[in-house]
């Protein structure tokens, strides 16, 4: 007889080892990973997920001491994992083809939605430079420039992030690697040498 008899209490160098999970332990079988439902809002969300991932990436690239890990950037893959799509192949379309209308849908309005919103943001400056007194001229001239160029700077935000990510993956450098490569075989065949 132990002590932890005597005390009423379990024998530790007794015990049986724990079950794997809590499923186990009750009799369950073990749950099955559901795919991602996906849909139309998981695509919008994915879609306003990558132009923020971009706008961080080309922060880290134009502005001095912004580094790529920076929260913008880390925002934007969070919102992009945090909303997984179900269409990840052609054979997805073919099992779920309403699934694939409404993520293409989703996916177009969340890359819409950014270039409406630098419209929209430019014509309402637009609009108050009058109240501006006298440099009406000026603010009414950047609303322009925001509302003209803004929607394009916004619809090539989440490309620009994905191709810079793949490029920093391909290769040496912040450069990306085919692009350099390309660079010094064009160099040597010209005869110029590396």
């Amino acid at each position: 007889m132990s002590v932890f008899d005597e005390l009423g209490l379990p024998d530790p160098s007794r015990q049986q080892a724990a079950p794997a999970s809590v499923f186990a332990e009750f009799g369950l079988p073990e749950p099955i990973a559901q795919p991602p439902a996906g849909g139309l809002a998981a695509a919008a969300k994915q879609a306003i997920g990558a132009g923020i991932k971009g706008a961080g990436r080309a922060a880290a690239d134009f502005i001095p001491g912004v580094t790529p890990a920076n929260p913008i950037s880390q925002y934007g893959q969070e919102v992009i994992d945090a909303n997984p799509t179900a269409v990840q192949s052609f054979s997805d379309i073919a099992d779920s083809p309403w699934t694939a209308v409404k993520e293409a849908v989703g996916n177009a309005g969340g890359s819409m939605a950014g270039m409406l919103g630098a419209r929209a943001l430019g014509t309402g400056i637009t609009m108050a430079a009058p109240f501006t007194g006298p440099a009406a001229p000026l603010v009414g001239l950047a609303g322009q420039a925001i509302a003209n160029v803004g929607p394009f700077v916004a619809a090539a935000l989440p490309s620009y992030g994905g191709i810079r990510e793949e490029q920093i993956k391909s290769g040496p450098g912040e450069r990306g690697g085919r692009q350099e490569q390309g660079h010094r075989h064009a160099w040597r065949r010209s005869g110029r040498g590396d």
